[in-house]
């Protein structure tokens, strides 16, 4: 079996829709035994990071993988794969539209009604949504 470290989250099977206490099992944060939950520092180093898991549904035998996110080594709460390509999807937006903020600070004052009448098609351009 080997050494692990014990991640253990409450959530509902997307299977049988029972609500389930898994138990990921990693090796990521040092080998300790230790067993951590939602809110715990699992990670020395100050960094942010998505770690992939997966655990069987005790009711149903359903491979269920998640991705537990890190953020300054705590584990902040644990998402789903179409959660997570979505909050990937929501930061490169929020890049982007920041960048598109800095642009317009920038612009001279007479440019500003301008950009104002066609700002939706600015962010459009920009960003590839609305």
């Amino acid at each position: 079996m080997g050494v692990y470290d014990s991640l253990h989250v409450k959530d509902i099977c997307p299977n049988c829709h029972e609500e389930i206490e898994y138990c990921f099992k990693t090796k990521e944060f040092g080998l300790s035994y230790a067993d951590y939950y939602v809110g715990d520092y699992v990670d020395k180093a100050d960094t942010n990071y998505f770690l992939q898991v997966d655990d069987d549904c005790p009711k149903c035998g359903h491979n269920r993988v998640a991705y537990i996110e890190i953020k300054k080594g705590q584990w902040i709460r644990t998402l789903s794969k179409e959660t997570l390509d979505e909050e990937l999807k929501r930061v490169a937006l929020m890049k982007k539209i920041k960048k598109v903020e800095s642009v317009i600070a920038e612009l001279p004052e007479e440019w500003i009604d301008v950009v104002e009448d066609h700002l939706d098609y600015i962010i459009c351009k920009c960003t590839g949504e609305i």
